[in-house]
């Protein structure tokens, strides 16, 4: 009895587990796959509020000679020192920490379309590089103010503007790709259900089938022992109980017949 009742908590249990590890994956994949996009969103879209205006004032600020370009050295440049106070980001601090953001932080599958414009705003990078540290190596020397304006206006503005667009593309296709993760995810969602159910439904009829065998294979001996214990009482002294599959229900019956005898 033992067995079958453990048996019929195996036929219940075991598929609803089973059921509920593999909806926990998929729900688990999706999540995963959701903040994976969410991050790659949320570090664009700081390069793409702030990076260019800080790059562009701060080399503005370089090639009409209003700051000293040697404190860049020791990071960020403080201009004034009241509250209003303004700060002039180090440009080469700025482009080292874009190529981080885009080049290791951000996620990407190679050979997507978020992939391509990620190459291309580290390439940007590595030219506007190039171009910042002219426009430095410039200011300490007399006479190129010409040079830098030229520098200003055909790659500092140049670059600053195809890396924004590159940034805008770039979370253009990580929007639509939130957008068939999630309609992916309605789909599965809809489809799981759908299979839950039917699952469930099967589930039940079998475990009512075994349950109902099961009581039945308990309950018809008892009262097969019932009537037999009825007819010694009214004085059938032929009367011998049946044994069936249920050990203990033969133990029963065994000792009953025995006893019978003996009287």
């Amino acid at each position: 009895l033992k067995m079958r009742l453990l048996f019929l908590l195996f036929v219940i249990v075991i598929p609803l587990t089973f059921m509920v590890a593999g909806y926990q994956r998929m729900f688990e994949n999706y999540s995963r796959s959701y903040n994976e996009i969410m991050a790659n969103l949320k570090v664009a879209n700081e390069y793409n509020i702030k990076f260019k205006s800080d790059m562009e004032y701060s080399m503005y600020r370089v090639m009409i000679g209003l700051i000293d370009v040697d404190k860049f050295e020791n990071g960020d440049i403080l201009e004034g020192k009241s509250k209003y106070a303004t700060v002039v980001k180090n440009p080469l601090n700025m482009i080292a920490s874009a190529r981080h953001a885009f080049g290791k932080s951000i996620e990407r599958v190679p050979g997507s379309d978020g992939d391509i414009k990620i190459k291309g705003i580290l390439s940007c990078l590595d030219s506007l590089e190039k171009a910042v540290n002219r426009m430095i190596d410039n200011a300490s020397v007399t006479g190129r103010y010409d040079e830098n304006v030229n520098i200003w206006e055909n790659d500092i503005q140049g670059l600053c503007s195809m890396i924004q667009d590159y940034i805008n593309k770039y979370i253009y296709y990580e929007t639509r790709n939130m957008e068939n993760l999630q309609r992916d995810l309605e789909i599965h969602t809809r489809q799981s259900v759908y299979t839950f159910m039917v699952l469930l439904a099967v589930i039940l009829t079998t475990g009512i089938m075994f349950s109902a065998m099961l009581t039945n294979s308990v309950t018809r001996p008892i009262s097969s022992l019932k009537m037999t214990a009825e007819r010694l009482g009214n004085g059938d002294w032929n009367a011998r109980a049946e044994t069936g599959s249920l050990e203990e229900i033969n133990v029963l019956a065994r000792t009953f017949n025995q006893m019978s005898e003996e009287i």
